[in-house]
This record gives structure tokens, C-alpha cells and sequence, in this order.
């Protein structure tokens, strides 16, 4: 049987994973590389089997997928113990190592899979806090070697951590990440460094909520309920850096250093960059990468929208629209149109607009060269109206905004 993947490591997080790649229809591997009785070994399997089952049960309950399907996708994961395991390695094409986070743990797990593995098997570690520079050095080949690290529970959370050192073959990584996106999975790269990404950020906001109980600032429960209802929704729909931008640097930089000096505390000082950039403001515009622009990522170019300034009146009302063109790295942009509605005496802002192509390109299915974009229906408050990936060679001319009044 065709064993291309294999989780090594038949706890929590290799578990997770085998869910993952069965879900996606794939054949999968738990490996057990612990020396155990034959009993103890079929215990494991047994208890590996019915977490599986009990997750894909749950996600069947809550309508993701048909609970008939469950038996098939059981089906396809696959127990081998420490005497079947190498006759799994010297077939697997990608091998996710899962075992606990323990260094002599990694280096037993690393010695006996280099055993067996082919050479151009991918090797992962699945490790939230030893970095791929430090475990490089423990396989063989490790050009094919990087860090992967899931975000438990491993089946749900799309997003993995691709961290590669800098021996890591590049074809390797994007064999990985290509993998990744191919089950279903948000595969973001990450330099060798302490907590990647999540981590990292988690930990600052964990301490920061429970220095706030600490404090007295607020009870344990209205700040998670500040989370759910505020911080979630908001961070689940954009991300951070870019919040930043659509915000604007200047926020950042007055707020941090309010916080900085109000709580006596340095830890709220803004990093170097925001200084940096704050300060560069008229020459980053001048350049088009805008003073926002933290991770380069979106640059705002509020001179491809035409036609306009940036705000005015759109009616009698208090209403405003405050338009930008965020453009990326892949000379794509996005339109963003703010609305700000004051009061709630109008509903549903509308816009009509001129989509403008190039002559040398074709408009695409979801745009027309002219066409009506309508906004959100709101009362009151902040809404946007998106146009994903516009070309940053089309001009856009915005000619009329309308609200209807309730």
C-alpha cells in the first residue's frame, strides 16, 4: 500500500494530522517509533482510532460534511508500530515528525526515520519551540528539512508555520507549502526565530490580558468577551499589519507612545520602524509606498482613483466616502471605499463606477468596463465596499455616490 504520508508520532498533534490528510482523501500514516508491548501498541491504535473518529463525528454534527462519510475517511489512516515502521518510511514522500518536545526525543526520532526515509523525503518537524536551525543538524540531507508547525487541534486550524533554515533546498519548501494548500491548509513562511509567527503574538496578548486582571482593569470575563466580539471578528478578517494600513501608521505611533508614557511602561513603546516610517512619511508617498506600509505588503495609491479627493460630502447628510487603492506585490490592487455614515437618517450608501481597462487588456468575468458596485447596507457606522485584485494598470472613476433614505 502507498504510504506518500506520515505523521511520526501518534499523539495529539500526529492525530490531528492524519485527520487532515484523510479528510482530503488521502492515505495516511501513524507511525509509533516507541518501543511497546504488542498490547500497549494496540491500545494506541484503538485510542488514536476513536479521537479521529470523535472529531470527524463533531465536524459531521455541526453540518461540515455528510456523518456517511465518516467510514471512508477512517479507512484511509493507517497504524504502524517500531517493527512495521520501516517499511512505511521507505515509502513516504512526506514525513511530519510529532513526537513530545523533548531534544533527546527529537534526536531519537530524527536517527531512526534518516534510517529508512529516501533521500528526497521531505522531513518536517512539527515543534512550537525549537527552531529548524537547531534540529537541522540531527537529519540526514538536510536540505530536505524544515520546520511545519500546526496549530492545534491540527485538523481545524488552517494555518501551518513553514519555517526552513537556510540550508533548506527552496524546491522543498514550496513542495510543502504546495502540499499544504492542496489539503485545505494556509501555509505562511516564517524566518528561524523564536515562536514564529502566532506564537509570538499569543504570548504578548496572553500576558497583556492577564496583567489587566492583575491590574484590576477589567474581570477575566469581559475581557474575553472584549475578545470574541471585538478583537476576533476584527483580526478574522484582516490582518494585522494590513489593520495597520488601513488604519494608518500615525494611530500607531501616537498611541504606543500615549500608552508608553500614561502606563510608565516601556513595553508600549512602538519598534523602531514605526519611528522610521513615521519620519519618512512625505518620502515613502513621494516613492508610492505610502507611510503605512509596515510590511510592504499594501501600499496605499490614492492617486489611481480619479475623479475624486480624499473625502467629501456624498449628500446632504453627514455622510462621507473616503476612498484608496491598496495595491501589493503582485501589481494587483484592492479598492477599499469607506463609508462613515454620522447619523441614521440613510441607509444602503450606494456607488456608481467606471471601470477603465488598458487597451491591451481584456476585462476579466467580474468586471465590466463600466459597471454599479453597490455598498453595504448600513445605518450608521463603517462600511467597505472590496474589488479584489484590480489591475493596477485600470483607472477607476468614481462618478456618483448615492443613500437611499429609510
Amino acid at each position: 500500500m502507498s504510504a506518500r504520508f506520515a505523521a511520526l508520532g501518534a499523539g495529539r498533534m500526529g492525530r490531528g494530522i492524519a485527520h487532515a490528510f484523510a479528510y482530503a482523501g488521502h492515505e495516511v500514516w501513524l507511525i509509533d517509533a516507541k518501543p511497546r508491548s504488542e498490547e500497549a501498541a494496540q491500545a494506541l491504535e484503538a485510542d488514536a482510532r476513536r479521537e479521529i473518529e470523535g472529531s470527524l463525528a463533531t465536524l459531521a454534527e455541526l453540518g461540515v460534511f455528510d456523518a456517511a462519510l465518516i467510514p471512508a475517511m477512517l479507512s484511509r489512516v493507517h497504524f504502524a508500530g517500531r517493527d512495521a515502521a520501516p517499511e512505511v518510511l521507505a515509502q513516504v514522500d512526506v514525513l511530519f515528525e510529532g513526537v513530545p518536545e523533548k531534544l533527546d526525543a527529537k534526536r531519537e526520532a530524527f536517527a531512526f526515520a534518516c534510517q529508512h526515509l529516501r533521500a528526497e523525503a521531505l522531513l518536517a518537524s512539527t515543534t512550537s519551540t525549537m527552531l529548524s536551525t537547531e534540529l537541522a543538524g540531527l537529519v540526514t540531507h538536510p536540505a530536505r528539512f524544515l520546520n511545519a508547525h500546526w496549530l492545534n487541534p491540527a485538523y481545524l486550524i488552517p494555518l501551518v508555520e513553514v519555517s526552513p533554515h537556510p540550508g533548506t533546498d527552496p524546491a522543498a519548501t514550496q513542495r510543502l507549502c504546495d502540499l499544504l494548500t492542496a489539503i485545505g491548509k494556509q501555509p505562511v513562511l516564517c524566518q528561524a526565530a523564536p515562536g514564529y509567527i502566532v506564537p509570538r503574538l499569543q504570548a504578548l496578548l496572553m500576558n497583556e490580558a492577564a496583567r489587566m486582571v492583575e491590574q484590576g482593569v477589567a474581570t477575566p470575563e469581559d475581557i474575553d468577551r472584549a475578545v470574541r466580539y471585538g478583537f476576533g471578528p476584527r483580526f478574522a478578517s484582516m490582518g494585522i499589519v494590513e489593520f495597520i494600513d488601513f488604519g494608518g501608521l500615525d494611530i500607531l505611533y501616537y498611541a504606543s507612545h500615549y500608552l508608553a508614557k500614561a502606563l510608565d511602561d516601556p513595553r508600549h513603546a512602538p519598534p523602531a520602524i514605526v519611528d522610521r516610517y513615521m519620519a519618512e512619511g512625505p518620502r515613502r508617498a513621494a516613492r508610492g509606498q505610502g507611510v503605512s506600509s509596515i510590511g510592504r505588503t499594501w501600499m496605499r495609491r490614492t492617486t489611481a482613483v480619479k475623479s475624486c479627493s480624499a473625502s467629501w460630502p456624498c449628500c446632504a447628510s453627514s455622510a462621507w466616502c473616503r476612498p484608496r487603492v491598496a495595491r501589493n506585490r503582485r501589481s494587483a490592487s484592492r479598492l477599499f471605499i469607506d463609508h462613515t455614515v454620522a447619523d441614521t437618517t440613510h441607509s444602503s450608501p450606494s456607488m456608481s463606477m467606471i471601470f477603465t481597462p488598458p487597451r491591451s487588456h481584456r476585462p476579466s468575468a467580474w468586471a465590466t468596463p463600466s459597471g454599479r458596485l453597490p455598498g453595504p447596507a448600513l445605518r450608521s457606522g463603517i462600511g467597505q465596499c472590496h474589488i479584489e485584485y484590480l489591475p493596477a494598470s485600470w483607472s477607476v472613476s468614481i462618478s456618483t455616490l448615492t443613500t437611499t433614505a429609510r
